[in-house]
């Protein structure tokens, strides 16, 4: 078993050959080692209502996770070098997906792509969500019931996003090849000319786990996707659906406050007008699909 005292650096150097080295050696083994640990938010990071949710770890700094790794071996002002390079691009860091990262609940996937028809299913859903307005109940537990269906909404809408796109990119192959060319997390992932056939053999793995991990009422980023690899543009109902699904974050994630600690009042009518942007959503996408505007993809009609 290698001890960390006989642990190689990149450039297969120990860590006694480390600290005698020259100091741009030293910056050029801390890059290397910094960034098959960590990465920029960016790369594959899912956003939630403004801020970053950070899968893989983090957020880390780089000052902090330098130190602690060669602290012990080079100098103060050499990390600080690199540091203060690395927070040029970038200040709050993410971890690196290992392979335990990707694994996900294949039962989850498998209702995702068995869904027969996502659409008649929201609706559904909608219409039941909608019924449960008239329900006479105390004041202080409508109110709730008016909260629990109002998040209900928003999750009966990702969903359906979810549904209808995991189950095009794995049943449609160019819709599968237009979702790997032109999404950006796989233009960053480099693979080595060795497992290339391995890679392809995997892809729509690869990509439904990527997929799987995605937050579908993050629209600001399920947008473009809808876009370019469906050919699908969204209606303007993000200005509902924006405030929307920010009260949706307070009721869930903040017992029902703001930041601000504010308390969230949501309403029967509040409900109802998320009910008709979310149905205007789903009808324009199926519109959309089932009028041929995604051309480029005959095999899904």
């Amino acid at each position: 078993m290698t001890t960390h005292q006989e642990q190689r650096y990149p450039c297969s150097l120990t860590k006694d050959e480390l600290a005698l080295a020259k100091p741009k050696t030293q910056i050029r083994v801390m890059r290397r080692w910094f960034f098959q640990n960590f990465q920029d938010p960016n790369d594959e990071c899912p956003y939630d209502e403004g801020e970053f949710v950070y899968i893989y770890g983090g957020p880390y700094q780089a000052e902090d996770v330098l130190y602690a790794e060669f602290g012990q071996v080079i100098s103060e002002k050499v990390i600080g070098r690199l540091v203060s390079k690395l927070e040029e691009d970038c200040t709050d860091w993410s971890g690196i997906a290992k392979p335990e990262d990707y694994d996900v609940d294949e039962y989850y996937l498998d209702t995702l792509v068995s869904t027969a028809d996502p659409y008649s299913d929201l609706q559904a859903r909608l219409d039941q969500l909608e019924q449960m307005l008239s329900i006479q109940l105390a004041p202080d537990l409508a109110s709730t019931l008016t909260s629990m269906t109002f998040v209900s909404v928003i999750t009966a809408m990702e969903t359906y996003l979810s549904e209808v796109f995991i189950n095009a990119v794995s049943k449609r192959p160019s819709v599968l090849r237009s979702f790997v060319e032109t999404n950006p997390v796989f233009k960053k992932r480099p693979i080595p000319l060795s497992t290339l056939f391995e890679q392809s053999d995997k892809i729509l793995q690869t990509a439904q786990e990527h997929l799987a991990k995605l937050l579908w009422h993050d629209l600001g980023r399920i947008k473009p996707l809808f876009r370019s690899a469906l050919k699908v543009e969204f209606p303007d109902v993000l200005g509902v659906l924006g405030p929307a699904i920010q009260k949706r974050h307070d009721l869930v994630h903040r017992g029902g406050k703001t930041k601000d600690a504010k308390l969230v009042v949501v309403g029967p009518a509040d409900v109802v007008e998320v009910i008709v942007v979310v149905r205007q959503l789903a009808d324009s996408i199926k519109s959309s699909l089932d009028a041929g505007v995604s051309q480029d993809f005959p095999e899904l009609f």
